[in-house]
């Protein structure tokens, strides 16, 4: 299984929608959809599926921890600039021209970061 480097370095060589998303499974109704309409609906999946990667690489990292809330459903705990910042990153990253740098920006500052 390909690590977060690698799945960037494939976004960066426009592979995202040629090859990573075509890989996803789709439910029989999106099977036939083609171009836009396919990556509209698959691009949720993607942006989840990248940011489970993201979690995993900053709580191998010592740089996320669970936060376990009575009152709502667990979660993780990230550092403050990951929560101001991953989602718009996550959305360059996946967008129909993918921009990794942001994502990447990040990544670089996180062994300068605590959770």
């Amino acid at each position: 299984m390909p690590g977060l480097e690698e799945v960037l370095d494939a976004f960066d060589r426009g592979l995202l929608w040629m090859a990573v998303a075509d890989r996803i499974p789709k439910p029989p109704q999106a099977t036939r959809l083609v171009g836009p309409s396919a990556r509209n609906f698959i691009r949720p999946r993607v942006f989840d599926g990248l940011a489970g990667m993201v979690h995993l690489h900053l709580s191998e990292a010592g740089h996320a921890a669970p936060d376990i809330a009575w009152s709502g459903s667990p979660g993780l705990a990230l550092p403050e600039e990951w929560e101001k910042s991953m989602d718009d990153a996550l959305d360059a990253a996946v967008a129909d021209t993918p921009d990794t740098a942001p994502l990447r920006a990040l990544l670089a500052g996180s062994d300068r970061v605590s959770a």
